[in-house]
């Protein structure tokens, strides 16, 4: 199979009316609640959230506020680890924060349909004297899970989180607070029995979902977190190096062979210079926007393409909205300002602030399954409203359907597209609007496409190939539609 995505122009010879346009979800459902005792405190802030198909089984990982406020609170730092983080010089007061006694649960669930969810009793972690519950895994979380296709089957689910005790923040040669935590790892045989690593995995801090996956294409484990811009880490310390402590959050990238070394990240992706927040010194401005939660991917559906989805915090509004930026490799992404996840895309209630984890599902009807976290309040009030809503939402969105060539009524024609050998059959997905309607031909040759709907107004256009073409150039003409994706099997 050879899939031609259409999200850029990489494949297109020329186009009359066609730009690139994220497609929101038709169809969404809540799929998780925190229903259960010992989730009582809600989901944490962050996404922290990952769905895998396991050879059939539907499998989601998905991260919870301690239902105990005062885990850790009462533990005190060892001489080592006193000289360890440089904190010899730190008043006593400020010492209890490095235990950070606010501590997240990773919990497992599973489905056969991904919309339905059971949390199996697991008895690994006890909560309110009962181990009765499926937690997986505690600490300071931002985690997602992945599986390794090179690992040995001890080590086929890996992990990467947050860990540690929080690391010193500081700034004009002073400390300031306790702020982040290090970038850890575990390993799984089945994703519910964790082992976590001894020491950091990468040199850096976090405050957030950190992503990592094995990239067949480079042979090496590609990680993005979100780091601050103008702030390092330094001998087990952050460090902000702009004297009036402006910074906004950024996406950054770190690649590795050995899962437990990996160096330094790298900036990929940040506000444009009209976007910036400048944080002021006092921490009170109000304008502009950070870039959180990657939700980074490599799409499994076709060759090379990879996918962010980041939230777009806006700090006027209080708002994190989903969106999408597209890639042929994990380096280099393209953003599209459209939001793919409007806050009303949300099912029972309007979601200000969302996060998507990482991974998709399949489902019927030609059809993926995306999931995110939603909260009925803003970034900043979440700490401040009692009464708020809270859900794992599932998002359906045709295969392929994320971001594609839109027309109101305009032609492209395809580069000249190989075909495999044994590949005869070619699929067109589209979305077709009320009102609208798709073409499309083979250039050079009388072949009849049939049209077939799919997931979300979606269509499926395909036609058998004669054997004496090698090439395929097709030709596109669409109204009020958008096109995603060529598919030769």
């Amino acid at each position: 199979m050879q899939k031609y995505m259409l999200f850029d122009d990489m494949h297109i010879a020329e186009k009359r009316g066609f730009s690139a346009r994220a497609v929101n979800p038709s169809k969404s459902f809540v799929a998780i609640r925190p229903d259960h005792p010992w989730e009582r405190l809600g989901l944490c802030g962050d996404s922290c959230m990952t769905v895998i198909d396991d050879n059939g089984v539907m499998k989601m990982w998905y991260a919870i506020v301690s239902p105990d406020e005062k885990h850790g609170a009462n533990r005190r730092l060892t001489d080592d680890e006193l000289k360890s983080l440089d904190l010899s010089a730190i008043p006593e007061k400020f010492l209890a924060d490095i235990l950070c006694p606010e501590r997240y649960y990773l919990c497992y669930a599973y489905s056969r349909d991904g919309r339905e969810w059971v949390k199996p009793e697991l008895g690994i972690y006890s909560v309110d004297g009962s181990t009765a519950n499926n937690i997986v895994f505690g600490g300071r979380i931002g985690a997602t899970v992945f599986i390794d296709p090179t690992a040995p089957p001890e080590a086929k689910f890996k992990m990467i989180h947050g860990g540690s005790l929080k690391l010193p923040h500081w700034h004009n040669g002073r400390f300031i607070r306790m702020a982040y935590t290090g970038i850890y790892g575990a390993t799984s045989p089945d994703g519910i029995h964790w082992t976590p690593t001894s020491r950091p995995i990468m040199p850096h801090y976090t405050d957030t979902t950190n992503v990592c996956f094995y990239d067949d294409k480079q042979q090496k484990y590609v990680a993005f977190v979100r780091t601050d811009k103008n702030m390092i880490y330094d001998n087990g310390r952050t460090v902000m190096l702009d004297p009036d402590h402006r910074t906004y959050r950024i996406i950054s990238r770190s690649e590795s062979r050995d899962f437990t070394d990996f160096p330094p990240p790298v900036e990929i992706m940040a506000p444009r210079d009209d976007e910036i927040q400048e944080y002021l010194s006092n921490y009170r401005s109000r304008n502009g926007m950070d870039l959180y939660n990657s939700s980074a991917m490599k799409y499994e559906y076709a060759q090379d393409v990879y996918f962010l989805f980041p939230s777009y915090f806006h700090h006027d509004t209080d708002e994190a909205v989903i969106h999408i930026a597209t890639g042929r490799d994990s380096v280099h992404f393209t953003r599209h300002d459209e939001p793919l996840i409007r806050p009303e895309d949300a099912p029972l209630f309007r979601a200000p602030q969302q996060y998507l984890g990482c991974g998709m599902l399949p489902s019927k009807n030609d059809a993926l399954l995306l999931y995110a976290n939603a909260y009925s309040v803003g970034h900043d009030a979440l700490s401040q409203v009692q009464k708020r809503e809270v859900a794992i939402n599932g998002y359906e969105f045709q295969k392929d359907g994320f971001i594609g060539q839109y027309a109101e009524d305009a032609t492209l024609e395809t580069k000249p597209l190989p075909i495999p050998e044994q590949c005869r059959h070619a699929t067109v997905r589209a979305r077709v609007e009320q009102g609208g309607h798709i073409d499309a031909g083979v250039c050079g040759h009388d072949v009849a496409f049939t049209s077939t709907s799919a997931a979300n107004g979606g269509v499926l256009m395909q036609t058998v190939l004669p054997e004496a073409i090698t090439e395929l150039r097709l030709r596109i003409h669409a109204v009020k539609s958008t096109v995603f994706s060529i598919e030769l099997n």
